[in-house]
């Protein structure tokens, strides 16, 4: 019996290190709300926009979008005219960067 919890305990160990360390984590996630923040990083090699909304986006509230994104310059543009108008956007993404933001792969706004 002690061996069968001892294993049970390792192997949680071993599930909860994997998860800690992954990048890139694969999940559905999507928020709408008002475009409140459009940053922009040249210290981050690589990615472009990152904006904030309100309500916030779930995770870290940070969805961005990477230079290697075919619709970079589309999602950039429309992301700032929703910052600058004031609109509201739902903005989904299915995986995270390194930093646990989500690396946006679709944009609505109204």
């Amino acid at each position: 019996m002690l061996g069968k919890l001892m294993l049970r305990v390792v192997f949680s160990i071993v599930a909860a290190g994997a998860m800690v360390t992954m990048s890139n984590t694969s999940f559905a996630a999507s928020g709408t709300g008002k475009v409140i923040n459009y940053h922009l990083n040249g210290n981050v090699a690589g990615r472009g926009v990152c904006v904030k909304t309100t309500p916030a986006l779930p995770g870290t509230g940070w969805g961005c979008v990477w230079y290697s994104d075919q619709l970079y310059r589309n999602y950039s543009e429309l992301l700032l005219h929703a910052y600058i108008n004031g609109r509201t956007c739902t903005i989904s993404w299915s995986t995270t960067d390194n930093f646990g933001h989500g690396l946006i792969d679709l944009i609505e706004c109204d």
